[in-house]
């Protein structure tokens, strides 16, 4: 009987390896995404604001990642490791700065979508916003 066991345990590492592989591939691409927005954001504005969309969407990943590293990820998905039976419905209760959280390639592949949600706003309000006011902007959407 033991035997049995074994091919299913093997299993459940390697679907656990190819889930985590799939995810973070396709974590790849749409991060792909956040740099094929910069270009067309920047292709529909004039040459002398080019520049600024490109940093405005360099802000809105890196920032957004710390953002979301600090506080999405645990106010969208976390769970309290002490207290694992109290779920809000609402938001997260824990997990916050990722402690506590053994699953970085999901977590990775909603930054992703977090992040370029806020570029796309970069092109919808682009020449027509400040920088600083954007970045304030692009932050708090990012990690709420």
């Amino acid at each position: 009987m033991a035997d049995l066991d074994f091919p299913n345990e093997q299993c459940v590492k390697i679907r656990a390896a190819a889930d985590n592989g799939w995810m973070m591939m396709h974590s790849f691409k749409i991060l792909m995404m956040q740099t094929g927005f910069a270009v067309l954001e920047s292709s529909f504005v004039r040459s002398k604001n080019s520049a600024n969309i490109m940093m405005k969407n360099m802000v809105d990943l890196c920032l957004g990642t710390l953002g979301f590293w600090a506080c999405g990820w645990a106010l969208a998905y976390g769970v309290d490791p002490h207290d694992p039976d109290n779920v809000n419905a609402f938001c997260g209760t824990g997990q916050f700065f990722t402690i506590g959280t053994e699953d970085y390639a999901s977590w990775m592949f909603q930054l992703t979508f977090a992040a370029t949600a806020a570029t796309i706003d970069s092109g919808a309000v682009a020449e027509r916003m400040n920088f600083k006011p954007y970045v304030i902007f692009s932050v708090w959407m990012t990690t709420f």
